[in-house]
């Protein structure tokens, strides 16, 4: 239990984002994909779904994850528009 604590006390600013996904099947996993893959600590996920009735996907999501410091920050944007996601900043801190 130690080193879980400590591991997530590395992670200390939260950023927040709304995600756009375009009512594409399987843009949510992309974008999870990205942020593990830019070893972030992803603390909360709310996807819009009120259009999977229809079969189609999520037209956004708000993600909030934890990152190490400012310079991750801006390694794990550049990861996100690397894969062609817009997305604005909705908190930091």
């Amino acid at each position: 239990m130690h080193s879980l604590f400590r591991f997530g006390t590395d992670y200390r600013v939260e950023v927040e984002l709304e995600v756009q996904l375009h009512y594409q099947l399987g843009r949510l996993a992309d974008l999870v994909q990205v942020l593990a893959r830019s070893d972030v600590l992803i603390t909360d996920l709310n996807p819009d779904r009120s259009h999977y009735s229809l079969g189609i996907g999520e037209s956004s999501t708000r993600v909030r994850f934890r990152i190490r410091n400012l310079q991750h920050r801006d390694l794990v944007f550049e990861s996100i528009r690397d894969q062609d996601f817009q997305f604005k900043v909705v908190s930091e801190g």
